[in-house]
């Protein structure tokens, strides 16, 4: 049985090349090492702006862009609760995927109060203690 081939990604002309297709000891393809260096260079551009393209306008690069930023914003101002209304650091909050920025909009506290209530009270028991919450919260409502 013969072994597959392992492929090796060329950084300079960005394409996936088997391992004999490199010279020993070398980071680039034979074609490449055959390349003038300013062609080298500006193959090895090409491929940076081409992978730059496909990181920044995907829906994953955007998405990633847009939680960075949020992340960002966060670190400075806080994240608001949507049960106490008090700002967070966005290390109080669960990771969740689908929220826009990548963080629950309930933070890890009144999560746990919240799974407290809802199993002793039910539903108007947290609404009770949701109002109290906000009541207490120096931005209100």
């Amino acid at each position: 049985m013969k072994k597959p081939e392992s492929l090796t990604y060329c950084p300079c002309c960005g394409t996936p090349k088997p391992d004999w297709d490199y010279p020993v000891g070398a980071r680039i393809c034979t074609l490449c090492s055959m390349l003038d260096v300013s062609a080298a260079v500006h193959l090895t551009r090409e491929t940076v702006k081409r992978e730059l393209n496909v990181t920044e306008y995907t829906l994953a690069g955007r998405k990633s862009a847009r939680i960075k930023a949020r992340l960002d914003m966060y670190a400075r101002l806080g994240k608001r609760c949507t049960a106490c209304h008090n700002r967070k650091p966005a290390d109080e909050y669960h990771a969740s995927a689908p929220q826009s920025d990548g963080l629950q909009p309930m933070c890890k506290a009144c999560n746990k109060i919240w799974i407290a209530t809802m199993k002793s009270g039910g539903r108007q028991a947290w609404h009770a203690v949701r109002a109290a919450m906000r009541a207490a919260s120096p931005e209100g409502k």
